[in-house]
Formats: C-alpha cells, sequence, structure tokens
C-alpha cells in the first residue's frame, strides 16, 4: 500500500496520513512534533524529494492531489 510507503518516508503516522487530520501523529522513532521538529521535517522532506525522479515526483503530485480531494 503507497499509503505505509510515505508514512514512513515521511515519518508519520499511517492512520494519521489517511484520515487527513490537522495534527500529525507521533511518527514511527516516536518522537513528538513541535517548531523544531518541522522545522527539520520540512528540510528533510525538501531533501529527499529533490533526490525523486522525474516519475517519482509525478507519482508524488497524483498522491498528494488524491489526498487534498478526500
Amino acid at each position: 500500500m503507497r499509503a505505509k510507503l510515505y508514512a514512513h518516508a515521511f515519518h508519520v503516522d499511517p492512520d494519521w496520513l489517511m484520515s487527513g487530520g490537522t495534527e500529525p501523529a507521533t511518527g514511527p522513532d516516536g518522537a513528538a512534533s513541535g517548531a523544531s521538529a518541522l522545522s527539520q521535517s520540512t528540510d528533510e522532506l525538501a531533501e529527499r524529494i529533490s533526490r525523486l525522479t522525474d516519475a517519482q515526483r509525478a507519482t508524488l503530485v497524483e498522491f498528494l492531489r488524491a489526498m487534498q480531494e478526500r
């Protein structure tokens, strides 16, 4: 399931990812989210996206659009 892959990649709980809640659940490492953690997550996200292939980026965009429609 793609949601589990995205949840793992973004260090969020798969249930939170699927529910579209406003507050992310604690990630798989057990760390609580805060301003510093959010900044680090954003930096990590940008870095990970920069390493994706064009096809992977297209899949990510498709996934994000589908999540917005929920």
